[in-house]
């Protein structure tokens, strides 16, 4: 959603619509009446989780007391804001900054502004589904968060969420647990025990893996290296964590580049691409490379597969593992 496309004078009124009917229901209005509100909003929800991304200047949102008080919505509501950001709850008052982290929870009053345009993305979940004690919950909200151990790994992890291409609900589901054990540890390591944080870190690292090669798997530049910077591990145990799960980096990324690209080649919106732009946006770095791989993988070129698809003519080659190339150049 952009606020964008709204007429200006009507912005202001529609986003307090639309915020007074979301999942926890707060106000919004322009911070200051001279000055335009932008608003750029994107969401998507995994399983009884929301995480979601915005991009807003000259923006404030309250939830006042009233709401507070006759909602029943028990959620609690990790905020990222990367830049200049106020929050506060209660009696407690944040300056959020790149990579601040802030928790606050749907139970009492809260507000939130931002002048200058930056980017925010955020985690919601129900209070009820972490298995906390209540006051554990409650002495960690309207605090900086960024000092925690996990807040890293928690931020990054969210972000990869918003990345990730469109997933059926079966997908969505598959990441809630998790995703919710990861957040229990951040809250449980911010609360200052760090032992009761590892086991839930690591049961997620499998993953945490796979979601970052998902997001990132276009891309020229993605290494096990990359990986491993992401996870918070050695090169090594990077390594050695994906043979645990029968799983070549080159070979996977190859076929999942090349999966895209099927897909690419036969969708009526990627007609007027050219092969090689197709190549460059499933991260092959040069046409000839792609083409080489394309074929070993499904025994045409790019350019046939497309010809076929198109002209409904002939079977397509059948994919087979064995004629995968043994160029690991990709």
């Amino acid at each position: 959603m952009d606020l964008a496309e709204t007429p200006a004078n009507d912005r202001e009124e529609y986003l307090d619509f639309l915020t007074t009917n979301c999942a926890v229901p707060f106000r919004s209005r322009t911070a200051h009446t001279e000055q335009p509100m932008t608003f750029v909003h994107m969401h998507r929800e995994i399983g009884s989780m929301t995480v979601f991304e915005n991009t807003y200047s000259n923006y404030s949102g309250v939830r006042p007391l009233g709401i507070a008080r006759s909602s029943d919505e028990k959620m609690i509501t990790i905020g990222m804001p990367m830049g200049p950001m106020g929050f506060a709850q209660g009696d407690s008052q944040v300056q959020g900054a790149a990579r601040s982290m802030v928790a606050f929870w749907g139970l009492a009053p809260y507000g939130a502004e931002v002048r200058q345009e930056i980017y925010y993305s955020a985690l919601v979940a129900p209070i009820e589904d972490l298995g906390l004690p209540t006051v554990l919950v409650r002495n960690i909200t309207g605090i900086e968060l960024g000092s925690s151990p996990l807040a890293t790994v928690f931020a990054s992890h969210v972000r990869t969420l918003l990345a990730l291409p469109e997933m059926t609900l079966e997908e969505e589901a598959a990441l809630a647990g998790p995703t919710l054990e990861l957040l229990r540890a951040l809250l449980v390591t911010a609360a200052g025990d760090e032992f009761e944080a590892r086991e839930p870190l690591n049961r997620t690292l499998m993953l945490r893996a796979m979601s970052f090669l998902e997001a990132n798997f276009a891309s020229p530049e993605l290494s096990v290296a990359q990986l491993a910077t992401h996870l918070g591990v050695s090169r090594t145990r990077a390594y050695a964590l994906l043979s645990e799960a029968g799983i070549g980096f080159t070979e996977w990324l190859r076929e999942r580049r090349l999966e895209r690209a099927v897909q690419m080649l036969e969708s009526p919106s990627s007609g007027l691409m050219s092969i090689g732009e197709i190549a460059r946006q499933v991260g092959f770095r040069d046409h000839a490379t792609f083409t080489r791989a394309f074929r070993a993988q499904y025994g045409s070129a790019p350019t046939e597969w497309r010809a076929r698809v198109r002209g409904n003519v002939d079977e397509l080659p059948l994919t087979t593992a064995a004629s995968v190339s043994s160029d690991s150049s990709i």
